[in-house]
């Protein structure tokens, strides 16, 4: 066990679905026994997702900044508990199923709870060798105060000082990269640039040879339908894409 990546889990918005998505996949005797798993979140959130699917609880629970953490690896799953303490007789917490500030507040701090552990030394209690988010709402963020971070993409970057980065979908025959991410459609036309394009090819080509595709071939996107029909229904194929693409080779 000593040996197993530890992945720090952000459990996203607390009244979405990462809490159910998290429990039914750590149910799998098989994944736990893969890694370690420290979850950022709420107990309340957890245990009623696990009601509802009819799953025991098999995690061991820690209130935040408790120091019990340094006991951790001895166990597959540990929540870090960020719900606030109830006194005797208090109603266990509830989270609304809509976007509130106070949900998005809850997200946004579990995601840098999540950061920190990646960022930790090596040694600390906490230390996360890779990080995996729930999915969040973005307009609770933005509710929260946090609407410069549209989304995980951004916030990660900043927090990790990346001065490029792109959003990866991964699957076992296709990986796809985004040249432009969280964006209206109609402010698409306004954002994007040779640069946007060229950092889409040449990030994604570095991330299949980091994947193992040691010759990765890179098909373009055009942006207008039948990709600008040489100007007749839009020009940013010729005069953003292709300059791109030519940068690239």
């Amino acid at each position: 066990m000593a040996n197993t990546p530890t992945i720090a889990i952000s459990m996203g918005d607390p009244g979405g679905i990462g809490a159910e998505v998290i429990v039914k996949s750590l149910t799998d005797v098989g994944m736990r026994s893969r890694a370690h798993f420290h979850l950022y979140g709420s107990a309340s959130a957890l245990h009623d997702a696990a009601d509802r699917a009819g799953i025991d609880a098999f995690w061991w629970s820690v209130p935040r900044g408790s120091d019990l953490l340094e006991t951790a690896r001895a166990h597959r799953v540990v929540l870090i508990d960020d719900d606030a303490p109830r006194g005797k007789g208090e109603p266990e917490h509830r989270w609304a199923h809509e976007a509130t500030k106070a949900g998005g507040e809850a997200s946004f701090r579990w995601v840098e709870m999540a950061i920190r552990a990646a960022r930790a030394p090596e040694g600390h209690a906490a230390k996360a060798d890779a990080v995996c988010t729930g999915p969040i709402s973005k307009e609770a963020w933005a509710l929260a105060g946090h609407a410069r971070y549209p989304g995980h993409t951004e916030l990660l970057a900043n927090r990790f000082r990346a001065k490029r980065c792109a959003m990866m979908f991964v699957g076992p025959r296709l990986r796809v990269v985004l040249a432009s991410v969280h964006v209206p459609l109609m402010d698409v036309r306004n954002v994007l640039t040779i640069g946007r394009v060229f950092d889409a090819i040449d990030l994604g080509a570095e991330a299949c040879i980091g994947l193992g595709i040691t010759h990765p071939r890179v098909a373009v996107c055009g942006l207008n339908p039948h990709a600008g029909e040489g100007g007749l229904l839009g020009d940013e194929e010729t005069r953003l894409i292709e300059p791109a693409i030519k940068l690239a080779q």
